[in-house]
């Protein structure tokens, strides 16, 4: 535990920055025992986008147009409003973190305005038809590709080891039938289990999915 959390410092406090926030959040959440892939999402955002904008900002001094400008910024620099309202999430989880800490006072993010995401797809969901799913098997190779190695490899003189046969091109087309037929998602897949199939009857139970390096239990 740090020790500013055990004794905070006032005077101390008004020096800590918004990278000092997040990485104080992350050592809290990781002690906590969460997701790893919540781990690595609050990550991203603070390396990727609110850390270079305003990471340097100490806590008490952020205001809420300081946010709203980082909205702005990262929505003119060509982030999806759905990305940039997800980052507003986490950094207002760094500024509530930084209140229990005592770091701050207040969290300029509440008052802030978030950008609106317009969904500007079909709501309703689309399978692919009979004919369609035939034509995406076709083109998935039926034999074992036997690829040509490279001429040469990095950092490391003569050409490349030949790369094993991949055997994937049978195997792709059970996968892309057995993610059709029940409409699996591309993260169920992976997760799947031979004792999840129902063989009598042939269900099939999404016991976990994949995401980020970790299998998780679906919501």
């Amino acid at each position: 535990m740090l020790a500013q959390e055990v004794s905070p410092n006032p005077k101390a406090a008004a020096r800590y920055t918004i990278n000092d926030g997040a990485l104080a959040l992350i050592e809290h959440e990781r002690a906590q025992g969460v997701s790893r892939s919540y781990i690595q999402t609050l990550s991203a955002a603070q390396r990727h986008h609110f850390g270079p904008a305003i990471g340097a900002m100490v806590l008490s001094k952020v205001h809420r147009r300081d946010v709203e400008a980082m909205s702005a910024r990262l929505l003119s620099h060509g982030l999806v409003p759905k990305t940039a309202a997800n980052t507003l999430k986490r950094l207002c989880g760094v500024f509530e973190h930084a209140i229990d800490l005592e770091w701050a006072t207040d969290s300029p993010v509440r008052r802030a305005a978030r950008p609106r995401h317009v969904r500007d797809t079909d709501p309703d969901l689309r399978f692919l038809t009979l004919e369609e799913l035939e034509a995406a098997l076709r083109a998935i190779p039926n034999e074992v590709v036997v690829r040509t190695p490279a001429p040469y490899r990095a950092g490391r003189p003569g050409p490349a080891p030949p790369p094993p046969p991949d055997a994937l091109g049978p195997v792709l087309r059970v996968l892309v039938l057995t993610a059709a037929c029940p409409g699996l998602r591309q993260g169920q897949l992976p997760g799947l289990r031979w004792r999840d199939v129902g063989w009598p009857v042939q269900p099939i139970r999404v016991g976990r999915t994949w995401r980020r390096t970790e299998f998780r239990r679906p919501r």
